[in-house]
């Protein structure tokens, strides 16, 4: 068993999951919401909800897969031991805050690695997906014109995929994408009205595809920036 969760953790393969399935949910997500019948928004709501669930569950089940591998693969060794079983100083401690409970006891250094390495972006991705939800819910209520039935669970779905830091360029390629659709609706089609479903799924390709390069880059750059 031990080889088993060692080969994985080792495997950059096991460490491309999340990508993959945030590709296969988008490619999920544009196929339903691409192909929806025109009066079938019910069940497009319903569909997109379950999809919702699916995700959620995703984001939490990896954490918990990881934490107790990494448990089990540091109980199997001397060192690992030391570092499963080491406390956190109380000097330390007493500056993580809200985390302070967490890293309190013979188990700590554990705990507080986990959540960071492994819980961490899960929870702010949820959180940040369940605030744009709102915002959307909110938006909704006072431009009910910007939606089509499904497409406020379709934000809400796309933004736990494309999940953090990415929801960043998630969220501003939005308001591009919406600018470069509606220009292209005048001009071709002549329509006005631009509901928010295709810069949703045009967004959130480009936050899976380019938002980590475009991260880095700017990580990059603000860290060479000559004093």
């Amino acid at each position: 068993m031990a080889n088993i969760v060692e080969t994985l953790f080792g495997s950059q393969l096991f460490w491309s999951a999340p990508i993959a399935f945030a590709g296969l949910a988008f490619v999920w997500l544009a196929v339903l919401y691409l192909n929806r019948p025109i009066d079938g928004g019910e069940h497009l709501k319903k569909q997109l909800k379950t999809i919702i669930w699916i995700i959620i569950g995703a984001r939490f089940a990896y954490p918990i897969f990881l934490t107790i591998s990494q448990y089990y693969i540091w109980s199997k060794s001397d060192i690992g031991k030391a570092l499963l079983y080491s406390a956190i100083p109380d000097s330390v401690v007493q500056k993580l805050g809200i985390l302070a409970g967490l890293s309190n006891g013979k188990l700590g250094y554990f705990y507080l690695y986990a959540f960071q390495r492994f819980w961490l972006g899960a929870i702010i991705s949820v959180l940040i997906a369940c605030g744009f939800f709102m915002f959307l819910k909110m938006l909704k209520k006072h431009k009910e014109r910007f939606f089509e039935d499904g497409e406020l669970e379709l934000g809400f779905a796309l933004a736990l995929v494309v999940g953090w830091p990415n929801f960043v360029i998630f969220l501003l390629m939005i308001f591009v994408f919406v600018i470069i659709i509606s220009l292209v609706r005048i001009v071709a089609f002549k329509q006005k009205l631009t509901t928010l479903g295709y810069p949703f799924i045009f967004a959130a390709l480009t936050a899976l595809i380019f938002g980590t390069k475009i991260i880095n880059v700017e990580i990059d750059y603000s860290t060479n920036w000559p004093e």
